[in-house]
């Protein structure tokens, strides 16, 4: 799909009264990218095993005795079904819509039951009821899924929280947002507490439209990418450096970073007309397309 038709979809949705629903029903029903399809298991849970093998290496205590607290989850909460599946026995989830369906968590959980990947110390067990699926997804699964809540300001306590992850989120939310949500982290955090943080610094409308590639959205100011950017499909454009900064100003400690960069990466941000903000970075960050950062307090 060309994505200047995606974008000017996504639009339409964001200014519907019903967008989110509508945005469901056409992913699920017209371009049927949902339920996603997580075959073959190993590469789809690729980024969740990570952040269990950050937990695993950095976290001094038993995993199963641990809250693990995630943000930006959406709709089939395929990451933290994996973290029950890897051993995680207390899970805190929220967004700041309901966004978890019950037909797509339990598409999650029915082709888990057959799948056994050696991280997995178990397998799902039980189907969940739609009547009452947030009861059974905290009974069965150990999962508090939170809809309608702000990461910005959770009521608990202080140190409370012992792991965190997100994945492919942080790249959906504005900078303004972001950093008090990090600085949220950083006060549920305790010493022991370990942080994993998958980002996707690609344009996300080169999945969809092969005519363009990962750094298309590099060529825009900041003006004419917000026309193309709605609430619903929202990009930040932030890059590695800027992330990098941002946990350090929070008062994390990184003790782990890495990132991808493309076998063609290097040539293709050199071969683009950069809108002029971006023309003070340099070209391999420019050029990263993911990150995955380990954090500590």
């Amino acid at each position: 799909m060309d994505w200047h038709l995606k974008a000017l979809i996504a639009e339409i949705f964001d200014k519907a009264p019903l967008g989110n629903l509508m945005y469901y029903i056409s992913q699920r029903y017209i371009t049927k990218s949902i339920p996603r399809n997580l075959y073959p298991v190993a590469d789809s849970s690729a980024v969740f095993l990570e952040h269990i093998k950050a937990f695993s290496k950095y976290y001094d205590c038993a995993l199963d005795k641990a809250l693990y607290f995630e943000f930006g989850a959406g709709w089939d909460l395929y990451s933290n079904i994996i973290m029950y599946c890897c051993g995680i026995e207390h899970q805190l989830v929220v967004d700041i819509k309901p966004l978890a369906k019950p037909f797509l968590v339990n598409s999650v959980i029915a082709k888990l039951m057959k799948e056994q990947l050696p991280e997995f110390i178990r397998k799902p067990q039980k189907i969940l009821s739609s009547k009452s699926f947030y009861k059974d997804l905290k009974q069965f699964y150990g999962i508090n899924y939170q809809g309608n809540s702000d990461a910005r300001n959770l009521d608990m306590s202080d140190g409370s929280i012992d792991l965190i992850a997100t994945s492919a989120t942080l790249e959906h939310i504005p900078m303004s947002t972001l950093k008090p949500i990090l600085k949220e982290c950083y006060r549920l955090c305790n010493k022991y507490s370990v942080v994993s943080m998958f980002i996707d610094y690609a344009d996300h409308y080169s999945y969809a439209d092969k005519n363009i590639n990962a750094y298309n959205f590099l060529r825009f100011s900041e003006q004419t990418w917000t026309k193309f950017s709605p609430g619903i499909h929202y990009q930040n454009r932030l890059r590695h450096s800027e992330y990098k900064k941002l946990f350090l100003e929070t008062g994390f400690q990184i003790v782990s970073e890495s990132y991808e960069i493309p076998e063609r990466g290097l040539e293709q941000v050199s071969n683009l007309k950069l809108d002029s903000h971006f023309q003070y970075y340099s070209i391999e960050d420019l050029a990263k397309t993911s990150g995955h950062f380990v954090l500590k307090k």
